[in-house]
């Protein structure tokens, strides 16, 4: 079997990228450092004509051939009857970059008078240490590379999350206080102090309720109830403003507020601030309401017969 036979083609591994090259059996031991990939700082330098490509990762990209070898013979004696007697690097043909390098040691005369004691071990020992720790050193450069990426990509995603959750929320947010500004619960309504356009307190909201109107329609009402005790109704759309307390439109308080209940005696009515009412009543009783003379229940101004005691309006 011829040499060329005997070569396969490997992938074999550097720190700077990687090569297609041609190589022996025991070349391939020599290139195995431990795991399932091959590295060229195993075997050593090879022949141009053995590599059929390679790839630089500085480059990106993959290149025909193989790439420039440089190399020296420094015959360094490192102790321990260890001699480095040729050290080198493969580099790309276009930007120089380093795809790997090698080192190559030989026993001295001593240690070859123990090699055949059977203690050539040592030296095999050490380089392959040395190999091991250089692909270790080449393969933890690119963990921590990907990890520092992986952690980048992580913050990116945190922040943009943040950001995203603090749009929705403030969003939420507004969207809630608008819609809280413009909505008065009824129950929150009961116990309000209600004011005429002049400000004048007529009393607290006592309760709420429907009113019938003409053609059968209703319409939501509330009374008030005064310092006497005395309840006046208002129609729910003669408000003018509502917040903490009640104001009323000029023509709520014109003509708009009855008043049932009292001492039914004829005596004039007070509101809390001490202001007579009983001729403002009297007017808004003529304009909107019938009051029953049997119960003085306040009753629309078209009613016949009253809505409490059933006795016919005069």
């Amino acid at each position: 079997m011829s040499k060329d036979k005997s070569l396969v083609e490997k992938k074999l591994r550097g720190s700077g990228g990687y090569a297609i090259a041609k190589v022996s059996d025991d070349e391939q031991k020599k290139a195995n450092l431990g795991g399932p990939e091959l590295f060229l700082a195993g075997i050593g330098r090879l022949d141009n004509n053995r590599f059929k490509k390679y790839y630089c990762n500085k480059c990106e990209k993959e290149y025909e051939g193989g790439p420039n070898i440089e190399f020296e013979n420094p015959n360094e004696d490192l102790g321990e009857n260890i001699i480095l007697i040729e050290k080198g690097e493969y580099k790309c043909k276009t930007c120089n970059y380093v795809i790997a390098q090698y080192r190559k040691f030989n026993e001295s005369k001593n240690e070859k008078e123990e090699e055949v004691d059977g203690k050539s071990q040592l030296i095999s020992n050490t380089s392959t240490d040395q190999q091991q720790q250089q692909v270790k050193d080449t393969s933890e450069t690119e963990n921590e590379k990907e990890e520092k990426e992986s952690n980048i990509n992580k913050s990116e995603n945190i922040i943009r999350e943040k950001v995203t959750d603090d749009s929705d929320s403030s969003n939420s947010n507004n969207k809630d206080t608008d819609s809280k500004s413009n909505y008065v619960q009824i129950e929150k309504i009961i116990g309000m102090l209600t004011y005429d356009h002049n400000a004048r307190l007529i009393g607290r909201v006592e309760e709420i309720g429907l009113r019938k109107i003409s053609d059968g329609r209703v319409e939501f009402s509330f009374k008030v109830k005064d310092s006497g005790n005395s309840l006046s109704e208002i129609s729910w759309n003669r408000i003018s403003k509502i917040g903490d307390i009640i104001i009323l439109s000029s023509s709520s308080s014109a003509d708009s507020i009855s008043r049932s209940g009292g001492s039914g005696d004829g005596n004039d009515e007070t509101n809390s601030s001490g202001k007579n009412l009983t001729n403002f009543n009297t007017s808004a009783s003529k304009l909107d309401v019938k009051i029953c003379r049997n119960c003085n229940h306040s009753n629309e101004a078209e009613s016949v017969f009253c809505e409490e005691c059933g006795k016919k309006l005069e």
